[in-house]
């Protein structure tokens, strides 16, 4: 799964006719608005500059904070809560870390904006503000880094206790490696746990009759209540994964991709381009990884009598082609260090610096972003030195205009409140004012021109 920040979109507070007078009332220093918005626009060019380091550790990370300070900026999306009073931090509270991304014009992704290939901002597409964290301050570590979103909510902390920095733990790969704990002690001629033995006949029973906790429908159809009904199938090995997994209710998971590499990170991290090497690269489906944790069907063939599922992802996941939707690629390996934060944006760059085929001339491909992993102290007074609002998303033909079509023509989407615009920007003055200690809001274009003329914040709502 990738970042998840609440998807409420707004609270059904929006609706309140005084939110359009409490935002008209809020304070706002255009002074102070225009003297952000210029900085933000300033760091926001980083041109040719690189962060190289031969340290690591907190010597890294300190490093890192002290070059983000004039290079780029460190944002994290999100949604505005709560009526009257809004309520901070605006991040998703179960979470123990901060899901971040990096965001910042070099001379490489200026080529990439130029050609319609990257988008002019590489923004996380769910939340309707953005925090700028403010890298001077000491809570403001990076903690870990990854090239594309990397489900940092689905990972176990690293060695040294950093959230969100270590390996990918979803249930079915816990359930993955207690099969093979289970049939190594079988093989060797060991009793096997007595613990273990129960938890790999209960998870049997799971696959062949469902477990809504889990998010198993089953393949035999069996329902406890109406036992009569049920069909007793035969043909398990020819059950797909999105019918055993309940990924068929959104087609767009079928087209959802991630990577895991075959060699070493080093290789990586020498050459960038290696993400696109079908020799050094795997791709997959992230659904069918996330639930069955693993690509290879035949995983559990030795227990079940036939692999697992059929994996029915369409084709466009093994080779990074999908189009449609705002779809996003996973990064399985283990997030990388502070000292590697370059190279993480060099692969980030790889990952998404090709034409994807079947897309028309003039559209940039798929919205991506990296993932970083910031510790939650930094979302606090002082934290946070700016909000902005996203014009793109209340103009003419955005977000917002989007899924009122949707909602019109039948499809299904969030909930789009009346007078979304206005309690969005009565929220981030809110949290602005009453939470961050009264920093500046500004709006964020994310119109191509206004991204290559370094123009990307200003003061005006206007798109």
């Amino acid at each position: 799964m990738r970042k998840t920040m609440k998807k409420t979109t707004m609270m059904k507070a929006a609706a309140c006719l005084a939110c359009v007078a409490v935002a008209a009332a809020a304070p706002n220093d255009a002074a102070t608005c225009e003297a952000m918005a210029e900085k933000l626009n300033q760091r926001f060019i980083v041109g040719s500059n690189r962060f190289n380091t031969t340290s690591t550790g907190q010597e890294a990370r300190d490093e890192l904070r002290e070059w983000m300070a004039s290079n780029g900026l460190l944002v994290s999306m999100c949604n505005p809560q709560g009526y009257p009073d809004v309520y901070g931090p605006c991040t998703d509270e179960q979470m123990d870390h901060i899901s971040a991304s990096w965001i910042g014009q070099t001379d490489r992704t200026k080529e990439l904006v130029e050609a319609d290939i990257l988008s002019p901002l590489q923004l996380y597409n769910t939340g309707t503000i953005g925090l700028v964290f403010n890298t001077s301050n000491p809570d403001t570590e990076v903690l870990c880094v990854s090239p594309s979103d990397s489900a940092s909510d689905s990972r176990q902390p690293d060695a040294e206790g950093n959230p969100a920095c270590g390996s990918f733990n979803k249930l079915a790969t816990e359930s993955l490696r207690m099969t093979e704990g289970y049939l190594r002690s079988v093989k060797e001629g060991d009793k096997p746990n007595a613990t273990l033995e129960l938890a790999v006949s209960e998870w049997e029973k799971y696959y062949y009759l469902g477990n809504p906790s889990k998010n198993m429908t089953g393949v035999s159809g069996w329902d406890q209540m109406k036992w009569w009904e049920g069909d007793n199938v035969t043909s398990d090995a020819n059950v797909t994964c999105s019918d055993l997994y309940w990924t068929s209710t959104d087609p767009g998971e079928k087209k959802w991709a991630a990577i895991k590499p075959l060699v070493p990170m080093e290789e990586y991290l020498a050459d960038p381009k290696n993400v696109w090497d079908p020799t050094k690269t795997q791709w997959g489906s992230f659904p069918v990884y996330a639930k069955a944790g693993t690509w290879n069907m035949t995983s559990y063939e030795e227990l079940l009598g036939h692999p697992l599922c059929v994996d029915d992802s369409d084709p466009c996941v093994m080779d990074g082609t999908c189009t449609e939707g705002e779809l996003t690629v996973e990064w399985l390996a283990d997030p990388l260090e502070p000292q590697h934060f370059q190279q993480a944006m060099d692969m980030q760059v790889e990952l998404y610096g090709k034409r994807i085929p079947g897309l028309p001339e003039g559209k940039a491909s798929l919205p991506q972003w990296n993932e970083i992993s910031v510790s939650k102290n930094a979302n606090v007074k002082g934290g946070v030195e700016a909000i902005f609002v996203r014009k793109d998303f209340f103009g003419p033909g955005g977000t917002l205009e989007l899924l009122e079509k949707q909602r019109g023509s039948g499809a299904s989407t969030g909930p789009v409140p009346p007078r979304a615009k206005e309690f969005t920007e009565y929220g981030a003055r809110q949290l602005a004012e009453n939470y961050y200690g009264g920093i500046p809001v500004v709006y964020a274009s994310m119109k191509k021109e206004d991204a290559l003329a370094g123009k990307v914040f200003g003061c005006s709502p206007d798109a």
